[in-house]
């Protein structure tokens, strides 16, 4: 079950998958159950096959910190076109073809990466997020809102822990540790 926490002033979190054979509803469920298991801090997965349904969502979700998965073809249009928008977070280009669209996706940067194995994509994703659950934690420690700080780090330490299988040593990890032992 999702999480929301765009109800205390910080953004909802929505992955979106713009593709015109996984965004189908009636297509590619192991795939979509996969990545629906990342975390319960994502407010939402949705899934779209065409422009206009994504452009209108798009359009109707301004606070929001959207992670987007999408094709090299509908890439090509749709991340010149929306990369400069603030809910954009990061995008992920799921294809046959890495070599030729990373040379045109290389000039974005909210690009996270050019990928061909869904499992890569995954990963990346994951390492997103834990990033981002961090940054959020740190957001609303500095709000003092300890609870919700606490929920993002737990987060993002799981992420990086039953996910990526990083160790407690590992650096990323500690400084999350010492955060939490802060709050206590």
């Amino acid at each position: 079950m999702a999480i929301n926490t765009s109800d205390v002033g910080r953004p909802r979190i929505i992955a979106t998958w713009f593709d015109d054979q996984i965004g189908k509803s009636e297509t590619h469920q192991a795939t979509k159950n996969k990545f629906a298991t990342l975390s319960r801090l994502i407010t939402e997965w949705k899934f779209f096959d065409t422009y206009d349904a994504f452009d209108d969502d798009l359009d109707k979700n301004i606070n929001t910190k959207v992670l987007l998965i999408t094709s090299g073809g509908l890439g090509r249009h749709v991340v010149p076109a929306k990369h400069h928008l603030p809910q954009i977070y990061r995008i992920y280009i799921f294809c046959h073809d890495v070599e030729s669209n990373r040379q045109w996706s290389n000039e974005y940067n909210k690009v996270s990466g050019v990928f061909n194995i869904e499992d890569l994509v995954y990963e990346r994703m994951a390492d997103d997020l834990a990033i981002l659950f961090f940054e959020e934690g740190e957001a609303y420690r500095r709000s003092s809102e300890r609870g919700l700080a606490r929920l993002n780090y737990k987060e993002a330490k799981r992420i990086l822990m039953n996910i990526l299988k990083l160790s407690d040593r590992d650096h990323r990890v500690q400084t999350i540790n010492d955060e939490l032992d802060m709050l206590d």
